[in-house]
């Protein structure tokens, strides 16, 4: 993960692009996002959360309420789901991810 501040927006930049999940992109639904190192902190920090494909819709949140996030933390995406893992491609040559289904 990345964190870059460009003007005066914050990108926190995943390493996956809109191909492994599309919710965004498509339907403009933002995921919840957290900080694994820090999941209960307060969400302090207003961040555009980014893809790593190099195109202007990579985009998975903006103006997304977050704790301050430092350059290689872990961040994991609530709620993707089976239905994101089946519309991955691999656009761009990028690899799909790998889903973890959790039983509660």
């Amino acid at each position: 993960m990345t964190v870059e501040r460009r003007r005066d927006v914050t990108f926190v930049g995943l390493d996956i692009g809109w191909n492994v999940n599309c919710s965004y992109f498509i339907y403009r639904f933002a995921q919840e996002f957290v900080v694994c190192r820090s999941a209960a902190a307060p969400r302090t920090e207003a961040v555009t959360v980014a893809g790593h494909i190099n195109e202007a819709g990579d985009v998975f949140a903006e103006d997304y309420a977050m704790p301050p996030a430092e350059e290689g933390d872990m961040i994991a995406t609530l709620n993707a789901g089976g239905y994101l893992q089946a519309m991955s491609m691999t656009h761009c040559l990028r690899p799909t991810g790998t889903a973890i289904f959790l039983d509660r």
